[in-house]
């Protein structure tokens, strides 16, 4: 028949192949994507809206970045970290106890994921500010050492403003109110209240162990 490149009548057909050779596959390490027996669901009435809840609370958990020379860079969320992941652009170094669950597969979500190739980041000074300083000093006031909650709790600068002192990093400490009151116009040690540790600019490792939470994980790529 006219048209058909093959004399026994059938149509031509067109290979296909299963995996497309470009796409990166995506590396969990040694964690393996585990298929689970979770069909789609039809009937609207079996729909299950905790587990939907679940997953999108596991997706919107904090992920630590790495460089490829395993310095942390950044925090972003599960989602995030999932999407490098599979664009081959990071893999996971560690996961936490949490999964999120598709129609076939179970994925484990990422605490730490490092990138592939090293990016450039360039040094950020980061303004003071007084959430800042209360993250850095752990909402404990710095002269009697009790923590109070944030609203308890005012800036002081150690070396006076009336006598050249600055809002710097290295100036202001968490003070509550009695002790801000009783130090008055003076320096620490013309007051006699050491402070409990010397006040210094917040680093990228301080401020991602700030946001850390109970996410053990983190620890051993955090070093101040």
């Amino acid at each position: 028949m006219p048209g058909l490149s093959s004399g026994d009548g059938a149509s031509p057909t067109k290979k296909s192949s299963g995996v497309r050779s470009s796409t990166p596959v995506p590396n969990f390490g040694s964690v393996p994507l585990v298929e689970v027996d979770l069909p789609f669901k039809q009937d609207s009435s079996e729909f299950e809206p905790h587990r939907t809840h679940q997953c999108f609370m596991s997706l919107n958990r904090l992920v630590l970045v790495i460089n490829a020379s395993y310095e942390p860079i950044n925090i972003c969320s599960a989602r995030r970290a999932l999407t490098l992941v599979f664009k081959g652009a990071a893999v996971v170094e560690e996961v936490s106890a949490h999964i999120a669950r598709t129609a076939k597969i179970s994925i484990p979500i990422p605490s730490v994921v490092r990138l592939q190739k090293y990016r450039r980041v360039p040094r950020q000074n980061r303004g003071v500010s007084r959430r800042g300083v209360l993250l850095r000093d752990g909402n404990t006031c710095q002269y009697c050492r009790f923590k109070f909650s944030a609203q308890n709790l005012t800036l002081d600068h150690v070396v006076p403003r009336s006598r050249g002192g600055d809002s710097t990093w290295e100036n202001l400490v968490a003070c509550c109110f009695g002790c801000n009151n009783r130090k008055g116009n003076r320096t620490p040690a013309e007051a006699a209240m050491p402070l409990t540790k010397q006040p210094r600019q917040i680093s990228i490792h301080a401020k991602h162990r700030l946001l850390v939470g109970d996410e053990k994980s983190w620890e051993r790529y955090l070093f101040c």
